[in-house]
């Protein structure tokens, strides 16, 4: 219960951050904010060699320690590279900066999502409480002083990183998820866990990097849209903010509910889990598509909506309707142990939606997004379902 009221109080506070530059109409925050988030969606993770993956169930200290090092340095030069692709903003038409400021989100968010594993690894649930409501009070603060001063574009960026950094920096003192005090190693033993730890970061890290790269893309194509770019820009960050609220907060009690049932081979359970999440995914959908639109409209004052509303609505219900309805399920093929399913269905879907994008132009590129990604969810259903064998007499 505490768990909820810490998330949810959190959670309405990060909504709040995320409609006040909309209803402020600071559309160039949040084109800006939109861009720098979907290249940290499409490196943070890979950059953290799957860190959230892998860590909760990492057996031993060392080799937890040696993960949490090497994600660090990982995430660290990862960071760097975005920083240096500053030459590209002005090719891409964005604010000089905007590469900085998509540098120090995708630091101070992957710091944020190392200490979350860190704190799942711990089972501190209220740990995870605080870390959403820090993040959210801090943001809230942050979206009110950039929308109602003149900080430029960039300033709503900063502030999510700035945000980012203070929840992680709260929660680093909790030592909950701290590890016991570990004596030297030696050099060969290093060595022997160094390998065998990445040697399990590949699939999942290749996977995260596959579908990143469709998240990202949504934000990439922002400026060859020409008028519909704004609305566009509005609606990914309002589906954005209902996926957040998935991710962290709807979605954890049901992902519980699936693997519990898979452990105890209880099928029936697990159709119910299933079910109930499709459910959820579902409704939080369709909340999410209608205010995404409704504001999108708000924000650029219902100015040629005749240009661009028909082609974004189509976009918005094909792309963020599916993906929201199978949030809550998209962790499944890895519970199930079919990563190498995984990967494959990521870099198809990846490759095709890029193929299609880089073909088409303008606003059309939303429609054959949303078109392909609706079609590879009808491959994602059956990955998901499962039903236990038998076992053998004995």
């Amino acid at each position: 219960m505490r768990f909820l009221q810490l998330a949810l109080s959190g959670q309405v506070l990060t909504f709040a951050a995320m409609m006040t530059p909309v209803l402020a109409r600071r559309a160039d925050q949040v084109v800006v904010l939109v861009f720098a988030s979907a290249i940290a969606v499409l490196v943070t993770n890979a950059g953290v060699l799957a860190y959230p993956f892998l860590y909760p169930v990492l057996s031993g200290p060392r080799m937890a320690r040696l993960a949490t090092v090497l994600s660090l340095w990982s995430l660290g030069f990862v960071s760097v590279v975005v920083a240096a692709c500053t030459p590209l903003e002005s090719p891409l038409g964005m604010p000089t900066g905007t590469m900085a400021a998509a540098a120090s989100l995708t630091f101070a968010g992957g710091i944020y999502v190392l200490l979350i594993a860190r704190l799942v690894r711990a089972a501190d649930t209220t740990g995870i409480g605080l870390s959403r409501l820090y993040y959210g009070v801090v943001l809230f603060m942050g979206a009110l002083v950039t929308s109602l001063t003149h900080l430029g574009p960039l300033a709503l960026t900063f502030a999510h990183s700035t945000a980012y950094a203070t929840a992680s920096f709260a929660l680093t003192w909790r030592r909950s998820h701290w590890g016991p005090a570990l004596g030297p190693v030696s050099a060969a033993s290093r060595r022997r866990l160094r390998r065998a730890y990445l040697s399990r970061t590949v699939r999942p890290t290749c996977s995260s990097l596959a579908s990143g790269w469709t998240g990202v893309l949504p934000g990439l194509i922002l400026p060859g849209l020409g008028v519909a770019a704004e609305p566009w820009a509005v609606v990914n960050r309002i589906c954005g903010g209902f996926a957040t609220l998935l991710e962290t907060i709807l979605g954890p009690p049901l992902e519980a509910r699936l693997a519990r049932s898979i452990r105890n081979r209880d099928h029936a359970a697990f159709t119910s889990a299933r079910r109930l999440a499709l459910l959820v995914g579902t409704f939080v959908s369709a909340v999410a598509v209608t205010a995404g639109l409704g504001l999108a409209a708000y924000a650029t004052g219902f100015a040629d909506m005749d240009e661009w509303f028909l082609p974004v609505a189509a976009a918005t219900v094909l792309f963020w309707g599916l993906l929201l309805a199978a949030m809550p399920i998209n962790r499944l093929p890895n519970f199930l142990g079919r990563d190498a399913a995984r990967l494959v269905w990521d870099t198809g879907r990846a490759a095709l939606i890029s193929v299609a994008v880089f073909v088409v132009d303008g606003v059309a590129q939303l429609i054959v997004m949303g078109v392909l990604l609706t079609a590879s969810g009808v491959f994602l259903l059956p990955m998901t379902a499962w039903r236990p064998r038998p076992r053998a007499l004995e």
